[in-house]
């Protein structure tokens, strides 16, 4: 627990900084972003937030289908609301995506998914989140390359990034399709998994033994195996996501007047997400506005400008999805009582 308090307050002071060297930048400069901000019509602020919803809407709809897929059916807009509150935390507290799976499983449970269907789902959904953005990425430097004298450096950048993200997807499809490997680390991310569950949701401790619950996930498995058919709609949705939060930045840019090319787009992009992996800086806050804004500036766009659209980028997916996932989830709790219709516990029949 004193550990806990001491990551929360280092979290808190490294947020705090980084509002205040924003708040420093911002009101040193007022005139020239007063300017800039002028320029943007509601049109194209209402455009932005459509494309924020658009892309949460996806992440939702892909979750609908996997768990649909695992003989699990629960509505479309009680899968969406799970979805976004379990997104949404993640840039509240900095966890490399533990506080959104802890949340989302705390939730189905409520509903009566177990918890092996949720970790099932969770790992294949996020195999396939990295290698998809893994593949945007590579085609956004290729397209930089292809199309600026200068690429080829970013290019080098870049296929770091890939590998690591593909390296990333490799390790998680090795454990989910091999059985020798996959019992191997089975017992070892169980205790992980366990702890972290219990440090977000006490009450909602698994109370199967190991054995039962590797069992299960074995079982919950095998039946994606049979059904992986049916998960083309999750690839899709899971594209869907990732094309509409570039969007967010692309219409940000192009209600300023600016037109970036998909290279230059995707790249810049790239070195946000980058960011947003910072463990004590929730939503990679700071860092990814730094660092969108230096690669915006090196592709020729004014830093005032550049730096506005990833603030506005940074209100509408992080902040404004963040305040209102407060209701969804009051919601969602209330809510908690009506269980899935399923047709078995993580079984093939």
């Amino acid at each position: 627990m004193k550990n806990a308090k001491y990551g929360i307050i280092t979290m808190v002071i490294a947020v705090l900084a980084t509002a205040a060297a924003l708040y420093y930048v911002i009101s040193a400069n007022a005139a020239l972003f007063q300017k800039t901000v002028s320029s943007i019509t509601l049109g194209h602020l209402a455009l932005v937030l459509l494309s924020s919803a658009g892309a949460y809407m996806c992440m939702g709809i892909a979750l609908h289908e996997l768990l649909k897929a695992l003989d699990y059916r629960l509505g479309y807009f009680e899968t969406m609301g799970i979805a976004f509150v379990s997104t949404t935390v993640n840039y509240v507290v900095s966890s490399l995506g533990a506080g959104g799976f802890a949340l989302r499983a705390h939730l189905l449970q409520k509903r009566n998914v177990p918890f092996c269907t949720v970790l099932v789902s969770s790992a294949l959904l996020m195999m396939l989140i990295y290698f998809v953005l893994a593949l945007l990425v590579l085609q956004g430097f290729l397209v930089l390359l292809a199309t600026s004298g200068s690429g080829s450096a970013h290019f080098a950048e870049g296929m770091v990034g890939v590998i690591l993200l593909l390296a990333v997807c490799f390790t998680f499809a090795v454990v989910f399709f091999r059985h020798d490997l996959r019992s191997i680390w089975m017992r070892k991310g169980f205790r992980v998994l366990n702890r972290v569950f219990y440090f977000f949701s006490i009450k909602q401790i698994p109370d199967e033994d190991y054995v039962k619950f590797a069992e299960q996930v074995e079982e919950g498995i095998t039946l994606i195996h049979a059904k992986k058919h049916k998960l083309t709609t999750v690839l899709l949705a899971v594209c869907g996501d990732w094309i509409c939060t570039i969007g967010v930045l692309y219409l940000a840019f192009y209600g300023m007047g600016v037109h970036l090319g998909v290279g230059e787009l995707v790249v810049g992009f790239a070195f946000g997400m980058v960011a947003t992996l910072i463990p004590i800086l929730p939503g990679g806050v700071g860092a990814l506005e730094v660092a969108m804004t230096a690669a915006y500036a090196g592709f020729g766009v004014p830093w005032a400008t550049a730096l506005t659209a990833v603030l506005i980028f940074r209100v509408a997916y992080y902040i404004l999805p963040g305040l209102l996932s407060v209701l969804i989830y009051w919601g969602l709790h209330l809510g908690a009582s009506v269980g899935a219709q399923s047709e078995g516990s993580c079984s093939t029949n």
